[in-house]
């Protein structure tokens, strides 16, 4: 019965509390609990990137432009829509032991970088990470972890591609051309590089 997270209570340890099950939610997966002799350093990492990732989220949201999300088209709330959907149902092959699957959610972040800005970006991976977090029950300083992660990389393209002359927004968003592909796949590989420095 532990292994459900069910509530176990010695009647002769009264005042101990109800600690039990959140322990075991904690270790069902491995993943969610840091042990070894690194755990210091990496406590300490984990730390850094969720901070970092934190701020920077919070300074892209502080900038972002609210008023103009009613008038979006009604393509920019499917592909939010289907970012979400993505993020929770990933896709599984046949014979592969990966059990996180393949998360497509991704490529509409993308889109959404490219055609409107980062905040609107950023809020939706945001969103995606800590529903599809929640869900599978991991530790919350995985969510803050991979939360952080992404809004670095995410960050880090978005200033990429700017550099490159790309400028768009959610009052102004862009028509995207083949003008648009080079910028684009400099953003890419920006944040294939970052978020595998973070992550690898």
């Amino acid at each position: 019965m532990a292994g459900r997270g069910v509530r176990w209570r010695d009647p002769q340890s009264a005042g101990v509390g109800w600690a039990v099950d959140a322990v075991t939610l904690q270790t069902q997966d491995p993943r969610n609990v840091m042990t070894g002799g690194s755990e210091r350093p990496f406590k300490a990492f984990v730390g850094s990137v969720g901070l970092a990732g934190s701020l920077v989220l919070l300074a892209a949201l502080s900038r972002g432009d609210y008023a103009a999300i009613p008038s979006l088209s009604l393509a920019a709330f499917v592909v939010s829509g289907l970012l979400l959907v993505s993020e929770l149902r990933p896709l599984f092959t046949a014979g592969s032991h990966d059990t996180n699957g393949v998360v497509l959610s991704t490529a509409f972040v993308f889109a959404i970088l490219l055609r409107y800005d980062l905040a609107f970006a950023l809020a939706l991976q945001a969103l995606a990470v800590i529903i599809s977090d929640t869900t599978k029950r991991k530790a919350r300083w995985r969510t803050v972890f991979n939360v952080g992660q992404y809004s670095l990389s995410w960050s880090a393209a978005w200033q990429v591609m700017a550099w490159c002359g790309h400028s768009s927004s959610a009052a102004h968003p862009r028509d995207l051309t083949s003008s648009d592909l080079l910028v684009g796949l400099a953003g890419a590989v920006t944040f294939f590089l970052v978020n595998e420095a973070l992550v690898g």
